[in-house]
């Protein structure tokens, strides 16, 4: 069990890295766009085109229908109160509203001590629940490098 979590914990120290190293990039080297096909309709790309900062690339009228939205998975298309600079890319929202609401679940448990304490009572490994909780980000300082 032990080594299962060194190797947790190392795969979560490499990944944390290099998503560090991919901020870096993006705060301080140009980024170049080489799609050649829109990511909504898949035909090639001519102007408009909205680029986003995945990778990701879209005529800008395959973002302002909501056709567009059942094109890519849903919520992404520009509406009467938003601007290209204001629109998440469709096809990463998903996953980016996953992990808002992971770190808005640790952030509203980080004062749950309460909730930490019991589980720890009940729990047959107490190393392991303060382990998980760490890991969580709940224990420790916020976790995610705050």
């Amino acid at each position: 069990m032990l080594t299962q979590n060194r190797r947790i914990i190392s795969t979560y120290r490499a990944d944390t890295a290099t998503k560090r190293a991919e901020l870096e990039d993006l705060q301080t080297k140009p980024a170049f766009f080489t799609a050649q096909r829109c990511s909504a309709c898949g035909y090639a790309l001519d102007m408009p085109i909205v680029h986003f900062m995945c990778k990701h690339s879209f005529h800008q009228r395959c973002l302002n229908t909501s056709s567009a939205d059942a094109d890519v998975g849903g919520g992404g298309g520009i509406g009467k109160e938003e601007t290209v600079e204001t629109v998440e890319c469709p096809l990463c929202a998903p996953g980016n509203a996953t992990v808002r609401a992971i770190r808005r679940a640790q952030v509203e448990a980080r004062g749950r001590h309460e909730l930490f304490g019991e589980q720890l009572a009940r729990s047959k490994d107490g190393f392991k629940t303060v382990a998980e909780w760490f890991g969580r980000g709940v224990l420790g300082g916020g976790g995610g490098g705050e």
